[in-house]
């Protein structure tokens, strides 16, 4: 479209923008994942039931006060509205399984995307441009994806991108994480500004010896955390 628009004397760059933006409304043949009530939650990294003299199956849920946040977020996602909700908290607390309900209870139309083959972090860059609206991408355990030494911050920043994408809204990232240094703290931990050198001002993002390596996935995380 840019090469023809460019031969009729119009703005070709313009003309493949608007383009790209409709191909991603098209819905595609084989959408991205599968819909959300299909997927059994031990798929999803939910913890299996303890069995206990034989007796197994699971229990029902109990609603803990972040709840409360996590469905009403939920519900404005369901309406139109794209969201990136991350619960932090140390190991069986149950955030994953407050994760897979909610997810469970969107409408039928909702499918689910969980980025785990060939690794983490590269599947779910390799098939970011092919998230479409009603899609709930699953970052369970999102330190292995957020905290990647090669491909955390590309992450990142393609999740600003794609919640920021109103042309394919609504998107709902679900993710979980642990607190404490090496996970959840470290992603808002802030560099110390970069000292000058020879009496010159260095910008401390760009200063070679004090690089940002969280700086997208601060903002992303924002206001974003349970």
């Amino acid at each position: 479209m840019t090469v023809l628009t460019r031969m009729a004397g119009g703005d070709g760059q313009e003309a493949g923008q608007e383009v790209a933006a409709l191909w991603r409304q098209v819905q595609p043949a084989e959408p991205l994942g599968r819909p959300v009530k299909e997927i059994d939650p031990h798929d999803l990294e939910v913890h299996h039931e303890i069995t206990w003299r034989s007796i197994r199956g699971r229990p029902s849920y109990v609603e803990c006060d972040h709840d409360l946040e996590l469905w009403r977020l939920i519900t404005e996602a369901a309406r139109g509205t794209s969201h990136l909700v991350m619960p932090v908290g140390s190991s069986s607390l149950g955030k994953t399984r407050a994760c897979y309900g909610a997810a469970h209870a969107l409408p039928d139309d909702w499918r689910l995307w969980h980025p785990i083959d060939p690794g983490r972090p590269r599947a779910a860059l390799a098939e970011r441009d092919r998230v479409g609206p009603r899609t709930v991408v699953w970052l369970n355990e999102a330190h292995h994806y957020l905290l990647h030494p090669d491909h955390g911050e590309q992450l990142a920043a393609a999740l600003r991108t794609l919640l920021a994408d109103t042309t394919r809204a609504p998107i709902l990232v679900l993710g979980t994480i642990w607190p404490g240094p090496g996970y959840f703290d470290e992603l808002l931990t802030t560099p110390p500004p970069a000292r000058p050198e020879h009496g010159t001002l260095t910008a401390p993002a760009r200063h070679p010896k004090n690089p940002d390596p969280h700086g997208h996935a601060r903002y992303l995380l924002a206001g974003r955390v349970l």
